[in-house]
């Protein structure tokens, strides 16, 4: 049974990275109708809004680029917010979205949990096929080391992964490193291969996040 699931992981790595391979970062994505022409079954038309949370102006600014790229993104009916500072109310309105169609879970403390607790969110919801393809919004320099880790989280769960990048300088963008990439890529990894989230590790890292989400 181990191998079986050690086999099962490895294959969603492969599809993960096929996926991320094809390029769903905002401006080198193929569009839909070419897939479509190479015999690909991709969803292409997203239906969700994954805001990453961290700073309140880039939450909000990262909610009002949907309106911005209102025809690229005509199909998205819903958005998460992932442990952010804004309220539902305010992304809302920013996104243009109805207040029932916004959500926000609290539970991620870090990049990497930012699409692990999406993936369970996702899964509790009434219809979790809905949402195969998922726009990610953040600043560029945040995307430029969260969108790895998406495709690899997200894709080994067979969610495409698109983008939409807000503009601005935001606070904690200037902290963003190599290192940083390669740390959080080497743990989707080990998440893919193990389901294993670094929980314990996060905790200690970031032990204000850990009691934020205890009083949320």
């Amino acid at each position: 049974m181990w191998v079986v699931q050690r086999l099962s992981a490895l294959l969603r790595l492969l599809f993960a990275l096929r996926r991320w391979r094809r390029g769903k970062f905002h401006g080198i994505r193929r569009s839909g109708t070419q897939e479509q022409q190479e015999g690909h079954n991709f969803p292409t038309e997203p239906s969700l809004l994954l805001i990453l949370g961290g700073n309140l102006d880039r939450e909000l600014a990262s909610a009002a680029a949907l309106r911005g790229d209102a025809r690229e993104y005509s199909s998205v009916t819903h958005c998460l917010l992932s442990s952010g500072a804004a309220s539902e109310a305010a992304v809302a309105t920013a996104c243009g979205l109805p207040l029932d169609r916004v959500a926000h879970d609290r539970e991620a403390v870090d990049t990497l949990s930012n699409f692990t607790r999406t993936v369970r969110w996702l899964a509790m919801q009434e219809k979790p096929e809905e949402h195969k393809c998922v726009v990610v919004a953040s600043s560029h320099a945040h995307l430029c080391r969260a969108w790895p880790v998406a495709v690899l989280v997200l894709g080994s769960h067979g969610i495409a992964v698109r983008t939409s990048c807000c503009v601005g300088d935001f606070e904690g963008d200037a902290s963003e490193s190599t290192w940083r990439l390669v740390r959080d890529v080497a743990r989707a990894l080990i998440y893919i291969l193990t389901s294993w989230e670094g929980s314990e590790i996060a905790e200690w890292v970031h032990p204000s996040r850990q009691r934020r989400r205890k009083d949320d």
